[in-house]
């Protein structure tokens, strides 16, 4: 991370409101902390790469998600969103620790707008080196957001209207670990094989094990079937809890991995199936030390049979 200049955002005090607390800019690491930077602030959260949360508004916007829901609590920030059909479910976990400073006085919920949030993030660009989210005490229906420009050494406030809602509005995600398979591709790789993919009439993509034959995904279109096979399992880092004999097959609508796996977010992409549950798609962002991300993304995508 780039070293930046100490800055503070000083406005004018309007007609009977009080001066609007902001954070000062740090590049250090320093994760959770027991004092805000502002003693009137109730949550204060600064990030040094807002490229990446940028990259995941763009996501809730290819998928036309309508509303995003955020909760804060004592380790993370949850966001979630469903796209317009109803058949996708987005989770993003942040990891706390693993960003400049993190301060939540009390857990809070809150809905923004998808829109509201692509006009902030329309100004972050590759000049963009931090980012502040901050709610004041007793206002938690506004959430500020100030974004540093190292270019112009400019900071931008922006002040958007929230809904505070109640903590068990955001689903349970399904427990991926009792999933059956799971393999590990590239990003570069998925966005590929879907790109050309896209050049057919195709509509659906199966996922396929059967028995003691190597994994496969694979396509019928009314001219041309393909099917990739991975003769290795080590390659993409495959496990099984299938048994020796077991047939397993799922099928999901080519439409909705267009938007994931065109956004490219993490390297790697790993992909795990159920033949009754959503298909999930988990990537992570920037990698903090060894291992550990701060930004852990989590698709579900609705499959569209059962077949065994």
């Amino acid at each position: 991370m780039s070293e930046e200049p100490s800055t503070t955002f000083i406005s004018k005090k309007k007609p009977g409101r009080p001066r609007k607390s902001t954070c000062s800019s740090s590049s250090a690491i320093t994760g959770i902390v027991t004092k805000p930077i502002s003693p009137t602030n109730m949550i204060e959260i600064v990030y040094s790469n807002p490229i990446y949360l940028k990259k995941i508004i763009g996501l809730y916007k290819g998928y036309t998600c309508t509303s995003v829901f955020i909760n804060f609590d004592s380790t993370t920030v949850t966001m979630f969103a469903i796209d317009h059909q109803g058949k996708v479910h987005i989770y993003t976990c942040i990891n706390a620790s693993c960003i400049n400073a993190y301060y939540c006085k009390s857990p809070l919920m809150v809905v923004a707008t998808r829109s509201d949030l692509d006009i902030v993030f329309n100004v972050v660009n590759k000049t963009t080196n931090e980012i502040s989210l901050i709610f004041e005490e007793n206002k938690t229906s506004t959430m500020i957001i100030l974004i540093h420009n190292k270019e112009y050494n400019i900071t931008e406030k922006f002040e958007i209207p929230v809904q505070e809602i109640h903590s068990d509005a955001i689903p349970k995600p399904p427990n991926c670990s009792d999933y059956p398979i799971s393999f590990k591709i590239s990003s570069k790789s998925l966005k590929d094989r879907l790109g050309n993919v896209n050049k057919t009439d195709v509509k659906t993509i199966f996922i396929q094990k059967c028995g003691n034959e190597p994994l496969q995904i694979m396509c019928d279109t009314n001219r041309i079937s393909w099917a990739g096979v991975y003769n290795d399992p080590q390659k993409i880092d495959f496990k099984s809890k299938l048994t020796e004999n077991e047939i397993f097959n799922v099928c999901v609508n080519v439409d909705s991995l267009y938007d994931f796996a065109n956004n490219i977010l993490g390297n790697d992409v790993i992909i795990t199936a159920d033949k009754h549950k959503k298909l999930s798609f988990m990537t992570y962002l920037d990698e903090c030390r060894e291992n550990v991300y701060a930004i852990h993304i989590n698709v579900f995508i609705e499959i569209i049979n059962y077949a065994s």
